[in-house]
């Protein structure tokens, strides 16, 4: 959802939506106070399924557009903010930690957290055609981002956007 302030979160789980989309917050404005939050996999309790046997629940976000590890959307800073495993499935600005920052990401890292887009089709009420619509902006820590300082990556990202990379 939308905060003003966000300090301390360990995430694990999936996150499924549309627009803005992140493991711990979907959408941070301006001026709001973001450190030690966290998408982490290894965190994730062991399940029982219907056939009683035990799994890990996947640790997935998944969203269309701004979609991240941690957070979808932001306008405001984020530090010492992190993705461990948890996999990141997104169309436009799909990023390990932040999918769309207009602020500075610092001392952030994507700890194996798979990032992955792929193609998908938009129906158009108005016109009655499917059109295929490509991605744009893929990365490891951000799939856009305006400043990015002091980050790690040791992760995977698969897409077929035009833009994208580790970072």
């Amino acid at each position: 959802g939308y905060t003003t302030e966000a300090f301390g979160i360990e995430t694990s789980g999936r996150v499924i939506g549309n627009t803005n989309v992140g493991g711990a917050i979907g959408y941070a404005g301006p001026n709001v106070y973001i450190k030690n939050l966290s998408n982490d996999y290894s965190k994730t309790k062991q399940i029982v399924d219907v056939n009683n046997s035990t799994k890990l629940a996947k640790t997935i976000v998944y969203g269309t557009k701004n979609v991240g590890g941690v957070v979808g959307q932001t306008r405001s800073t984020i530090y010492s903010s992190y993705n461990h495993l948890a996999y990141v499935l997104g169309g436009h600005n799909a990023g390990g930690v932040v999918g769309y920052s207009t602020a500075t990401i610092k001392d952030a890292y994507n700890n194996g957290g798979s990032v992955i887009t792929n193609y998908y089709y938009e129906y158009s009420y108005d016109t009655g055609l499917l059109t295929e619509i490509g991605f744009n902006n893929v990365g490891g820590i951000a799939g856009f981002g305006t400043n990015i300082a002091n980050v790690y990556v040791t992760a995977n990202v698969y897409s077929d956007a035009r833009y994208c990379g580790e970072i």
